[in-house]
C-alpha cells in the first residue's frame, strides 16, 4: 500500500494515493480494512479507465492559444477521460486573467481534477466557460 501511495502521488492520482493511505491505516488498526480495500479498488478502476495522452497533442503554451481554445481542449480531455487533463488544466489556469472569473470556480475545478472526478470537472468547466464569456462581453 505504501508503494502504491507513493507511485500514485508521483503521477498525480490523488484519489488512489488517498485510498492507499487508508489501506495503510487499516493495517495499523486505525481504519476498517474492507472499506479501505474497496476504496482502493474503486480508485484504481477509475484510474485504469483513463486514457493516456496522445503524444501528438500537447498542451498549448500561454502564447499559442487563447483561453476559449484551451477550455475546449480541456473539455475534450475530460470527456475522453484522458490522464493529461490536469496538464491541460494547468495551462488554462496559467492563461486565465484573474479578473475574469471568481477564483472559487478555478479552485472547484482543480479539486475535481485532483479527485479524477471528470464529470464534476466538466460541469465546473462549463461554469468557468460562461464566466469567461461574460467577462469578455463586459469588455
Amino acid at each position: 500500500a505504501h508503494r502504491i501511495k507513493g507511485a500514485a502521488a508521483t503521477l498525480g492520482a490523488i484519489e488512489v494515493a488517498d485510498a492507499a493511505e487508508q489501506v495503510e491505516r487499516s493495517v495499523r488498526g486505525d481504519a476498517a480494512a474492507d472499506a479501505a480495500l474497496d476504496a482502493l479498488r474503486h480508485a484504481m478502476k477509475r484510474l485504469a479507465a483513463l486514457s493516456l495522452p496522445d503524444a501528438s497533442k500537447t498542451a498549448p503554451s500561454r502564447s499559442e492559444a487563447n483561453v476559449a481554445e484551451m477550455i475546449g481542449q480541456l473539455d475534450e480531455a475530460l470527456e475522453q477521460h484522458r490522464f493529461d487533463a490536469g496538464v491541460v488544466a494547468d495551462a488554462l489556469f496559467a492563461a486565465l486573467d484573474p479578473a475574469c472569473c471568481d477564483s472559487s470556480l478555478v479552485d472547484a475545478l482543480h479539486q475535481s481534477l485532483a479527485r479524477l472526478d471528470f464529470e464534476a470537472a466538466r460541469r465546473q468547466l462549463a461554469d468557468l466557460r460562461q464566466a469567461v464569456a461574460d467577462a469578455e462581453g463586459r469588455r
